[in-house]
Parts: C-alpha cells; structure tokens; sequence
C-alpha cells in the first residue's frame, strides 16, 4: 500500500508469506479484500488497511482457479468467482450463488445493483460482455470484444475490469507479445545480453554441423553478438 503524495511503500498483511492477490478497496477505504494462497490452499480474506494488520478469513477453501475478490460499491457484497459467480457478505455469514458460470474478470455499476463480465464461449473466439442483476436471474449480453481484446494482465495486482464515473463505459488492460527469428551468420561465439529461459523442451538455438550459423529465438530480449560463449554441434546452451 502506497500514498498517492508519495513515500514508501507500507505492508498491508502482517507477516504474511503467502502468496496474495486480486484484491479490491472497501467503499469506506478502512477495508481491502484479497485471495490468499499457501501450502497449496486458497482463502478469501480481508484486513485493515492501517498497516501491518492481522488479517480476517472470509471463506476458505476457495479453489485455485477462483478470481475476482470485488467490494461492492454499495457494500453489501463481495464478488469471487469460484465455480461461478458467487456473492459473500463482508462479514462472511451470508453466501449466494448468482451465476454457475464464471467469467474472466467482474466489475459493479455505481450502485451496486449489477454486475458485469466479460465471458468467451467458445476457445479463441470472440469474448461476449454481459450484465446481471446481484439478486440473479437472466443475463444480457451488452457487447462483444474481437480476439485480439481479450482482457489481459501479465502481473498482479491482476486482471481488471473498471466503470468510468459516467457509468456508460468499462476499461480493461490487453497485452500485446511478439517474437522475432534471429539469423547469424559466420560467428564464432554470441553472447546474449539479457537472460533468455533455456530449457531441454523449449530450446532456444538451433546451430548447424560445422556451429558456424545459429539461430535464436526470443521475444523482447535484445542479442548482441560478442565473444563469450563459443557454440559449436556438440553444445546446446550458450
């Protein structure tokens, strides 16, 4: 947790070394819900936000695969996804189960009477945007998004879905990945300038017999050649 004016960075959860994630503000701010992972076991949590507080456990058991972790705005749920949609009071006594299906990520309108999703029926296909209301019922499909906006995060705090303060519009996060085919040609030794992951089932360089002509293939990392490792037809790593 950081101030927006600045300064450094204070520890929510107190010595906690579980793995925490996707978490949400309550309205008050005094609140922050959040999944917790450990020893192979998830649980839906909640803690202070003063500051290296103890933290309260919602529910447990909550599977892996479980996303979500959305504070109502009217503060009267708490969104998760696991194995569907399902609702939990702040105060962890009162479940609902609002939806069998899950979606990717959630977000709530400004009163809290709805709930809104993103959802792919069919693998690589185009992802369908629908609502519902928190007491269930029918969904409406609102929107679609082209394969190529499909809502995307690559790190935590997670994937996130956002209302803007008109409540006509949702934001969300994509990401873009590319990777390029690298020839070279004549060399006797490359050095890579940034660590690429080498493994025995993903090998990263071809060389050919004589180890004068390599191939490497990577995304973002820059090579560069300079003399360091030297690669020849017996050798698969630099």
């Amino acid at each position: 947790m950081s101030a927006v004016s600045g300064g450094p960075p204070v520890r929510l959860v107190k010595g906690s070394s579980a793995l925490e994630s996707q978490g949400s503000w309550s309205p008050d701010g005094n609140w922050y819900v959040y999944l917790s992972q450990e020893k192979g076991r998830q649980s839906l949590n909640k803690v202070k936000t003063t500051g290296q507080a103890t933290p309260v456990v919602l529910k447990t058991d909550v599977k892996l695969s479980a996303r979500g972790a959305m504070w109502s705005p009217a503060n009267d749920w708490i969104l998760y996804s696991d194995a569907g949609v399902k609702l939990i009071s702040p105060d962890g006594q009162t479940t609902r189960d609002v939806s069998p299906v899950s979606a990717l990520v959630y977000a709530f309108s400004a009163d809290g009477r709805t709930i809104y999703g993103p959802r792919q029926p069919v693998r690589l296909g185009p992802m369908e945007l629908f609502s519902m209301n928190v007491t269930g019922g029918s969904e409406k499909t609102i929107g679609s998004l082209a394969r190529d906006y499909v809502p995307a995060a690559s790190s935590n705090p997670g994937l996130r879905l956002s209302l803007t303060p008109d409540g006509k519009s949702l934001t969300d996060s994509i990401t873009r990945t590319s990777s390029n085919l690298w020839l070279m040609d004549g060399l006797q030794s490359v050095r890579v300038r940034q660590r690429l992951a080498l493994t025995p089932r993903h090998p990263t360089r071809l060389s050919s017999k004589m180890g004068r002509r390599c191939w490497l293939r990577c995304g973002r990392n820059e090579v560069q050649a300079r003399p360091c490792a030297v690669i020849d037809s017996t050798h698969d790593r630099l």
